[in-house]
């Protein structure tokens, strides 16, 4: 309930509408699996309005009714022209921004601390040539970024990544064993590890 209620909340907040009519069955639809539905006019559909609207309630107190939340992408393209990124290490950073966004980051730090770890990350997983003068870090300076706060998002990141990589080893390793239960036993060496098709991703290292 509470989960549905943020994303309903969510839409609100983002200019991104989205009528109960419509949001409600799909919610029901997803929350079981496929298993039930809420059309308009049922009773279930009646139930989630009321926990909804009731919830909704809740959050916005719990929230202070403070819905306003500053993305770091407008700040993250004027940062890419002042530093002259070229096309390849500003895409990369805005994959790093994209994957902030699912973290609480925008709650927690600035659209320019996020930014530029965004930046600081790129230019250390990138092999463009253009990341020469930003792999020191020294641009964090010249663009008055607070330097704990850039580091304390990167970690976020890392870690971040270092949970999805150990996630998809786990889930991996459960799929090849429950396709291993379903095929004949091979003779001794033949058959490939079940963690064979899993590379995890290195992760940069920060100082």
């Amino acid at each position: 309930n509470i989960a549905a209620t943020c994303l309903f909340v969510a839409c609100k907040a983002e200019e991104s509408l989205r009528k109960l009519e419509s949001f409600i069955p799909v919610i029901v639809y997803y929350a079981s699996k496929g298993n039930r539905k809420a059309p308009p006019g049922t009773a279930e559909f009646e139930k989630w309005r009321a926990v909804i609207l009731r919830t909704e309630v809740v959050i916005l107190q719990a929230l202070c009714f403070d819905m306003v939340v500053e993305h770091p992408h407008v700040e993250l393209i004027d940062l890419c022209d002042r530093l002259g990124l070229n096309r390849h290490l500003s895409h990369v950073a805005w994959n790093f921004v994209g994957d902030c966004m699912r973290l609480p980051l925008c709650l927690v730090h600035s659209p320019k601390a996020i930014s530029c770890a965004s930046v600081s990350l790129a230019t250390r997983v990138s092999q463009s040539e253009s990341r020469g003068g930003l792999v020191d870090g020294s641009w964090l300076d010249r663009v008055g970024a607070d330097r704990a706060a850039v580091a304390d998002v990167a970690q976020w990141l890392l870690e971040f990544y270092a949970r999805e990589t150990q996630s998809r080893m786990t889930r991996g390793v459960a799929d090849g064993a429950a396709e291993s239960a379903q095929t004949p036993m091979s003779s001794p060496g033949s058959a490939a590890s079940p963690m064979s098709h899993i590379q995890p991703s290195p992760l940069p290292e920060l100082k």
